[in-house]
């Protein structure tokens, strides 16, 4: 179902609106007329009773949408941050890079350039298909040159053991935005989900209203409602997928700021 993390948000926001307002109002049209006959002639009562019981489970499906939406959305912001963090800590050991001598210099920030390169042009592009970039090759190059380095003065040893200290905190935060790219909420909360969103529309479906107009527009207004909710889940659930989606704008400004 990756497909749908790729849709534009219009597009998804429509789809998933209306599916939700399909239910609604199918299921309004399916069940008025028995509710209303189960009602018999006393339609405030059986609306009563039927409010009682139904007021606390729509609460609870209520806040369990609103609860992850936020959940969603914290997930979305800590992508970003990690592609903040791996940025910056690059941009940082681009700077110490500064401190080696030639050659060494020379090779090690050519190997930066590309890796940046690399992320902007072909990482990128691959996350937006809400796949895994293939392999951390010019990571583990710029690893391998910087460990090959052999300090030769005090001063060169405390610019290496810098370098060395950002680039572990660059490989992190970069191991960390290579896994969240697939990362989401489990397929048993998803369900969860979708049932909430059903469940709260149904309970429109059980009130007896005098008014077929005003029943209409109730369901109308809630499906849509928790329609757009549920479009807020499905859009910040894969961080680094579609449209909406983390982007690649700080290793940009590292590119256009920094290497050149």
């Amino acid at each position: 179902m990756s497909w749908i993390f790729r849709l534009d948000p219009w597009l998804l926001a429509l789809m998933v609106a209306a599916a939700y307002l399909t239910v609604g109002l199918a299921g309004l049209v399916a069940l008025r007329s028995r509710v209303r006959r189960a009602a018999g002639g006393e339609p405030a009562l059986h609306n009563s009773t039927v409010a009682a019981f139904i007021s606390p489970v729509g609460t609870l499906c209520g806040l369990l949408l609103g609860l992850v939406a936020v959940t969603a959305w914290r997930g979305h912001s800590e992508a970003e941050s990690l592609v903040t963090r791996e940025a910056t800590t690059l941009a940082a050991l681009y700077r110490d890079m500064g401190a080696y001598p030639e050659p060494a210099r020379g090779e090690l920030r050519a190997l930066a350039r590309e890796y940046v390169r690399y992320t902007i042009e072909d990482a990128w592009p691959v996350q937006r298909e809400c796949r895994v970039p293939p392999g951390g090759g010019r990571a583990n190059a710029l690893f391998t040159r910087l460990a090959a380095f052999e300090p030769a003065t005090p001063r060169e040893t405390v610019a290496h053991q810098e370098a060395m200290r950002a680039f572990n905190v660059f490989f992190e935060a970069r191991r960390e935005r290579v896994d969240a790219v697939t990362r989401g909420l489990p397929a048993t909360l998803w369900c969860v989900v979708v049932a909430s969103g059903l469940i709260l529309i149904a309970i429109t479906w059980l009130y007896a209203g005098p008014s077929l107009p005003a029943q209409v527009l109730l369901t109308t207004g809630l499906s849509t409602l928790v329609g757009l909710l549920v479009f807020v889940i499905v859009a910040l659930d894969r961080p680094f997928c579609g449209p909406m989606g983390a982007s690649a704008s700080h290793f940009e400004l590292v590119r256009d700021q920094l290497m050149r």
